[in-house]
């Protein structure tokens, strides 16, 4: 019982077909990296956020102490 693909498959790639599988890779590896960044941009931007909400609510008379400053317009 003979488990080996056939022969068609085995077949070489093309340089052409070469290139593209590396510009895919190249261009999902940049895609990668861009979303990892901005998700902990975002991240850290949410905490930053609470941290300035919470202060806010308990009436602390220095929240601009907690982060350096209260972003404008978000937590008023």
């Amino acid at each position: 019982m003979p488990t080996d693909p056939p022969r068609e498959s085995l077949r070489r790639e093309t340089p052409e077909e070469a290139d593209i599988r590396i510009r895919t890779s190249l261009i999902a590896m940049i895609v990668a990296l861009l979303l990892t960044i901005v998700g902990a941009f975002l991240i850290l931007e949410l905490a930053a956020t609470q941290k300035a909400q919470v202060c806010i609510e308990r009436n602390a008379r220095n929240c601009a102490a907690l982060s350096g400053e209260i972003p404008s317009g978000r937590a008023r």
